[in-house]
């Protein structure tokens, strides 16, 4: 399985988190909703190896108010390694 960690700075309103990963051509992986750390594993989502993709993280207020979506950073997977 392909993970990559995810971090950014917490938010002092925020309730929880939404994470979005794309491809580098920007179609959607997967949306994660319901983040409460400022750390976060990417992990069974179909992430390829030796890839490029792009992440970005908004925050949901404790009044239930989404937050403005980060701008996104790429970052791309580790080649698959045998033994």
């Amino acid at each position: 399985t392909t993970t990559a960690k995810v971090s950014w700075k917490t938010v002092s309103t925020a309730g929880t988190y939404q994470i979005q990963v794309v491809t580098k051509a920007g179609k959607k992986v997967e949306t994660i909703s319901d983040v409460t750390d400022k750390n976060y594993i990417l992990k069974k989502i179909g992430l390829k190896a030796d890839k490029r993709y792009k992440v970005r993280v908004r925050a949901i207020g404790t009044n239930g108010l989404y937050g403005v979506w980060s701008k996104y950073t790429e970052f791309r997977t580790t080649a698959a390694t045998t033994e």
